[in-house]
């Protein structure tokens, strides 16, 4: 069965929508086409029941294999900007959100990546080297030193 949520949208008629609640596995490889892994994984929690063994055992092992791929990968990305290697992280969660775009946190990490590399280029700008001034000491002559 379907959340309420689900059936308050407007379906038109003689139209197959991916919100059909007769039809669960059309619904859930909606989603996972759609990139939304984690709500996929939510309706086959709900409506898995509601398959046949085969359709949901074939269901689950593709979610299986994509969850494995964006963990892994988010495993790298987050290495990468450990080790401070921004471009290297930045195609890692293109990565991420070409299998995934739900996931959860995977905006504030992209977020706080952007935010070093902003203070990557103000540190940067900040710490060029700067020409100091060359003070020469006091030269006293050696006739009013000695007194």
């Amino acid at each position: 069965m379907l959340p309420e949520f689900f059936l308050l949208l407007p379906m038109p008629a003689n139209v197959p929508s991916p919100y059909d609640k007769d039809h669960p596995i059309e619904l859930i490889q909606a989603r996972i086409r759609e990139k939304r892994l984690y709500e996929a994984r939510f309706l086959f929690r709900q409506l898995g029941d509601e398959l046949d063994a085969s359709a949901r055992e074939a269901l689950q092992a593709n979610l299986t294999g994509l969850f494995n791929q964006v963990e892994q990968l988010r495993g790298q990305a987050r290495e990468q900007v450990s080790q401070k290697n921004r471009g290297e992280a930045e195609e890692l969660y293109a990565a991420i959100e070409r299998i995934a775009i739900d996931m959860p946190g995977l905006a504030e990490e992209k977020q706080a990546l952007a935010k070093l590399e902003a203070t990557a280029v103000s540190t940067a700008s900040t710490n060029e080297p700067q020409s100091v001034p060359i003070i020469k000491p006091a030269v006293l002559p050696i006739s009013s030193a000695v007194k």
